[in-house]
């Protein structure tokens, strides 16, 4: 069923494979995009990088992420209050994190 649902692309030339690791209905998936997301794990996730099994399923994690919010949308699950209401309590909660990260920067 995934693979009606999506294209996994592999891409075959050096400088490509290097960006991006996979397609999900055209939205692609990079290296860097792979890298952000281990880094959210904290420090588990620089042993996510560095294990290819451990890699893979941080990226098929990442492509059934995407499979499910492209359905959501296609529902139009964001024009409900309960969105709304996620997306800025999340906002708050990354404008927070970035605050107190620069505070503590410009303090050491």
């Amino acid at each position: 069923m995934k693979a009606t649902l999506f294209t996994l692309a592999l891409l075959f030339s050096s400088h490509a494979l290097a960006q991006e690791l996979a397609q999900v209905n055209g939205e692609p998936i990079t290296k860097d995009t792979l890298k952000q997301a281990s880094e959210a794990m904290g420090p588990r996730g620089e042993q996510v990088l560095e294990n290819p099994e451990l890699r893979r399923q941080l990226l098929d994690h990442m492509i059934d992420s995407r499979l499910a919010a492209q359905a959501a949308e296609k529902a139009g699950l964001e024009k409900q209050k309960e969105f709304k209401d996620q997306i800025e309590e999340a906002r708050r909660q990354i404008l927070s994190s970035l605050y107190m990260k620069r505070y503590v920067a410009d303090r050491t």
